[in-house]
């Protein structure tokens, strides 16, 4: 249940991001703010592949352990 909220709640915040995003640049492309939650959307992006890969690679190695000390 705690996944499945979680996963709501970071959709929810990117949703917002976006729309914030379209909202700056009505006021025009030099409004700073847009550019400002672009980058934040990227790091957003760019944890969350950093937590999947981290979570991908430790099961390897747990799999790998327990069939060579079998």
């Amino acid at each position: 249940m705690t996944k499945r909220l979680s996963a709501l709640m970071m959709a929810a915040t990117v949703g917002l991001i976006i729309v914030a995003i379209g909202l700056g640049f009505l006021w025009g492309f030099s409004n700073p703010l847009s550019w400002i939650l672009i980058a934040a959307l990227g790091l957003i992006y760019f944890s969350i592949i950093r937590k999947v890969t981290a979570n991908n690679w430790s099961g390897k190695t747990s799999i790998v352990l327990g069939k060579r000390s079998e």
